[in-house]
């Protein structure tokens, strides 16, 4: 079972406090097992995933998933303490957990994760949250990097941005996420510089602009310099915005909110979007 108040700290309501304890007496034992060979490093996401889907074939795979995920997280707390991460860095990486069952409840309809394999690099101490944003611990890119005055060739030491969902990108959040992963990079960083870079559908060139200029989205956006983008025939991140996947046709999707109806509009016009990557520098106090 998990350690007592993990799932507070995470922050599951009581409806999922209850669908834990059902999950866990379908599959909790045989999920721990497999989650200890995991962290062991024995065997890999994937291997760890099938074993546990194969536990009770009545079990949503998504919800076996989470099980999995849940319980590697047990480990992975005692994983920060030997590694002398802050638990603040645990804390903000482990409710992320909470904000993928809550994608998953509204997009698949089940208690459960739908992106446990791209929790991998959680558990091996490679992505870690710091406040409202999670970046990979990388020593090198997978490609130069050259956009105006920045230069990055590939094998230079940076972080890889992520967003989760779940709450607003304040610009004093964002600042204070820059400064904690700047501090735990320090010793590694040259003139005392953090490369920054992010990839995501939130850097296509049109996305900034449907969001309004103003919002917190648009100033987030705005700290990258873009140094590549790609448009796509589907909107595969239709999912984030709107809870479904792009079925082809805008006038499918929801108009509830501002960021919908500008999307909607802007796909109806015949326009395309799809994903870009851009990159700043921090100095421990400035985007610059």
């Amino acid at each position: 079972m998990l350690k007592e108040n993990l799932l507070n700290d995470i922050g599951f309501t009581d409806e999922m406090k209850k669908n834990y304890d059902v999950l866990y007496a379908a599959i909790g034992e045989g999920t721990e097992k497999i989650a200890e060979a995991y962290m062991a490093e024995k065997i890999t996401i994937c291997e760890a995933l099938d074993a546990v889907r194969k536990l009770d074939p009545t079990v949503n795979e998504y919800s076996a998933d989470l099980m999995l995920v849940l319980l590697c997280t047990d480990f992975l707390f005692e994983k920060y303490k030997e590694n002398n991460v802050p638990y603040e860095c645990f804390e903000s990486t482990a409710k992320n957990i909470k904000i993928k069952v809550d994608e998953c409840e509204k997009f698949k309809g089940v208690f459960g994760t739908f992106v446990a394999e791209y929790m991998d690099p959680y558990f091996r101490l490679t992505r870690i949250g710091f406040g409202r944003l999670m970046f990979d611990i990388v020593p090198a890119s997978e490609e130069d990097i050259a956009v105006g005055d920045i230069t990055l060739p590939m094998g230079s030491f940076m972080a890889r941005c992520h967003i989760p969902s779940g709450s607003p990108l304040r610009r004093e959040d964002c600042i204070k996420s820059y400064k904690a992963v700047y501090n735990y990079c320090k010793p590694h960083l040259k003139n005392g510089i953090l490369p920054v870079v992010c990839s995501s559908w939130l850097l296509h060139p049109a996305i900034k602009d449907l969001y309004g200029e103003g919002s917190n989205t648009h100033r987030f956006i705005s700290d990258f310099k873009l140094y590549w983008w790609i448009d796509t025939d589907t909107f595969s991140n239709a999912w984030r915005v709107f809870n479904m996947d792009d079925t082809g046709n805008p006038d499918d999707f929801p108009r509830e909110t501002r960021l919908q109806r500008n999307i909607v509009d802007y796909l109806k016009s015949g326009k395309k979007l799809g994903k870009g990557k851009g990159i700043f520098l921090f100095d421990g106090e400035n985007v610059l």
